[in-house]
């Protein structure tokens, strides 16, 4: 949407529902469709996640294999090491989480490098 804050459709009892429905769909046609064609692509993708679009958690997991995607793996494994660190200063350097994330990130870059060679 244009004020590029989340917006809440809500539709009462009192409201007309022909009329609220018509807008939301008008709303989705000229807003949400282009939006979405805008973004469909990986270098898109990766641009909002840089930007803070998206979860943390989500977006922790999928930029290191976006990255890999647009062959940018070195890009990739910095990151992998920068959240390693952000985890580590929370959990502690030798915390399973820690590790578990090091392991799983590497092992996408290495399934994606597979997938792209």
């Amino acid at each position: 949407m244009p004020a590029q804050t989340p917006l809440k459709w809500t539709i009462g009892p009192e409201d007309h529902v022909e009329e609220r429905v018509s807008e939301l769909a008008d709303a989705i046609r000229c807003y949400g469709f282009p939006y979405m064609e805008k973004n469909a692509h990986r270098e898109a993708i990766c641009t909002l996640i840089e930007q803070g679009q998206g979860t943390p958690f989500v977006n922790e997991k999928h930029l290191p294999a976006l990255y890999t995607l647009l062959g940018r793996e070195r890009k990739a494994r910095e990151y992998i090491r920068q959240m390693a660190e952000r985890k580590a200063e929370l959990f502690g350097a030798h915390n399973v989480a820690v590790r578990s994330y090091i392991a799983s990130m590497e092992s996408i870059i290495d399934h994606v490098r597979g997938k792209v060679s």
